[in-house]
């Protein structure tokens, strides 16, 4: 409920203030813009993180839970949107299918700019993206910065208001009293407010909530999977963990997700388990770092209410 309402709301003078360099003079409001994104992404946190850094540009967006539902919003008025950005990884329809769903069936003449927003920063990702028809990618975590670049990059109306709108969206207030001072440390405390665009505290507890909702929820999936012997749904779930979690700065825990993903996806069948089983419980001892954090740096968040 908290983080629905805080994903949704505009900008504000101060939330502008908050991001940009304090001085004397008027922050001027980020100006709304014409253009319309779709958005597909199957991920709750990813959807409320690109759906608040694109409020924060000015941009309106509509949420597609994954790519059949992305290529049906599109099919319904091809002219309603002027840029998609989609997921690589999705049930139903992935990105790679959505952008050559979508191409197969525009005319030449009305070509939708498509960047892929993919965790899967290896070597080939990008020329299967252009492959699959689309015209750019980005990788997650994704900074609000490289975001605003990219809609600058593809879209063509706006350019003066964009430039000014991303001038104000940096240096960020970070308290520095919570920032990462070694190995030990679950959060490094300085991430969430640069992904965002904000040190909006309201803001910033709203989307640690919202982690802890979908991360335990995530948690206990894993477990269950890997005690069904499913590990296409464990490399799935750690996939889905690795990207919010290096979000909000938990990069032990992106990091046991990606160790859990890889091996997942390379397990044949009639292996030693034991190895996996290890990540598995090397990441439950992270993540439980990370909620112990969360709950000694943010307090309040255990008053929010779902």
């Amino acid at each position: 409920q908290a983080i629905d309402s805080l994903s949704k709301k505009k900008i504000s003078e101060h939330d502008i203030a908050s991001a940009a360099e304090e001085d004397d003079e008027d922050v001027p409001w980020v100006e709304e813009k014409e253009e319309l994104i779709l958005i597909a992404e199957d991920n709750e946190v990813n959807q409320k993180v690109l759906t608040h850094q694109a409020s924060v540009l000015g941009y309106t967006v509509e949420i597609a839970n994954d790519g059949a539902e992305a290529l049906s919003m599109w099919e319904e008025d091809k002219k309603k949107y002027d840029i998609i950005l989609t997921d690589c990884h999705m049930p139903n329809l992935d990105g790679y299918g959505l952008a050559k769903m979508i191409r197969s069936q525009e005319d030449d003449d009305e070509r939708i700019p498509i960047i892929a927003i993919t965790a899967d920063a290896l070597q080939g990702t990008d020329e299967a993206c252009y492959q699959a028809g689309m015209d750019d990618y980005l990788t997650k975590p994704l900074m609000i910065k490289d975001l605003s670049e990219k809609l600058d990059k593809w879209l063509s109306k706006g350019e003066k208001a964009k430039s000014k709108a991303t001038s104000q969206l940096e240096p960020i207030s970070v308290d520095k009293s919570q920032d990462v001072t070694d190995a030990s440390e679950a959060v490094d405390a300085t991430v969430l407010p640069e992904f965002l665009g904000t040190s909006d505290q309201e803001v910033i507890e709203g989307f640690f909530h919202e982690y802890q909702k979908t991360a335990s929820l995530y948690m206990s999936e894993m477990h269950l999977s890997l005690s069904d012997g499913d590990f296409a749904e464990l490399a799935s779930l750690g996939h889905k963990l690795k990207s919010s979690s290096y979000a909000i700065g938990a990069k032990k825990v992106g990091d046991s997700c990606l160790a859990i993903e890889t091996a997942a996806k390379d397990y044949s069948g009639g292996e030693d388990q034991s190895d996996i089983a290890e990540i598995v419980n090397q990441l439950q001892k992270y993540y439980d770092d990370v909620e112990a954090w969360i709950e000694q740096h943010h307090p309040n968040i255990s008053a929010l209410a779902d």
